[in-house]
């Protein structure tokens, strides 16, 4: 995206956050969901899906919980946001507050 002078398309960006969060790169999926806002798109639960995906990966749990509590309407986290969440947070050892974050989905 960056050597072709940038996407053109929230489908361009949506593919690209989609590989980074497959591969695991959380780094490189916030920078990339930074620029996607930057370049005037809007994520939806897609894109952001896939930052959490990484995040899972990674172990990231602290972002993966900011990035679920600013999710709007239009992009409202869906199970799959949740799970990516819980496996974040287990990843860092932290059970708790995982199954925290579970119950407050069941609550939903």
């Amino acid at each position: 995206l960056r050597a072709a002078g940038g996407a053109t398309s929230a489908a361009v960006w949506n593919a690209a956050l989609s590989a980074a969060g497959a591969g695991g790169q959380f780094e490189e999926a916030s920078t990339l969901l930074a620029e996607m806002r930057a370049a005037g798109f809007e994520p939806g639960l897609r894109a952001l899906n896939a930052v959490l995906r990484a995040a899972e990966s990674a172990g990231e749990g602290e972002a993966a919980m900011e990035l679920l509590s600013a999710m709007r309407p239009g992009a409202e986290p869906d199970a799959a946001s949740y799970a990516y969440v819980v496996g974040a947070l287990g990843r860092q050892g932290r059970a708790e507050l995982a199954l925290g974050v579970w119950g407050a989905m069941l609550d939903e």
